[in-house]
């Protein structure tokens, strides 16, 4: 199954924190108008990145150089590196997924 194909809610994680570079830019322009999306960021974002764009709220935001509505939810499990820890992580993933009924893996 193709990602870009998905018409149920999905989640896609990428190692690309900040949403600059690789395959995930093209995830969020063709997942982030869906509001039955989740766009879930778990690791820093540098100022003026898209992932902070995205975090911050910008609407439209801009991708391969084109505007896009942010309709998905908007989620992040980024806190202070001094209280992060992988329970805190783990926990709160375990309770997003228990309130995610619909949800499926593509894998």
């Amino acid at each position: 199954m193709k990602l870009n194909d998905l018409a149920d809610p999905c989640i896609i994680i990428s190692a690309s924190g900040m949403a600059e570079a690789g395959r995930i830019r093209h995830h969020l322009k063709n997942n982030i108008g869906d509001a039955k999306n989740l766009i879930l960021f778990v690791g820093y974002c540098a100022e003026h990145t898209l992932g902070a764009q995205i975090l911050a709220h910008q609407n439209p935001v801009n991708i391969f150089g084109d505007p896009y509505e942010v309709r998905a939810q908007i989620a992040s499990m980024i806190r202070s590196p001094a209280t992060r820890t992988k329970t805190n992580c783990v926990i709160t993933s375990k309770e997003f997924l228990a309130t995610s009924k619909n949800l499926r893996h593509s894998w």
